[in-house]
């Protein structure tokens, strides 16, 4: 899938091509997905670790 940014004044857009559809990327909304990104990485690590024989 290929994509590309159109930057604007509040926000950029993230266009994916051949599907018409667009997302724009708030700084909220970035910083909101990336502590989602965070806490699922956390819980992968630990689920890790768990699984690893002592």
């Amino acid at each position: 899938m290929k994509f590309h940014v159109a930057n604007h004044d509040d926000a950029s857009r993230i266009v994916l091509e051949g599907t018409r559809r667009t997302r724009d990327i708030t700084p909220q909304s970035l910083t909101q997905s990336l502590e989602k990104m965070a806490a699922l990485m956390a819980g992968w690590d630990q689920s890790l670790a768990e699984s690893r024989p002592a």
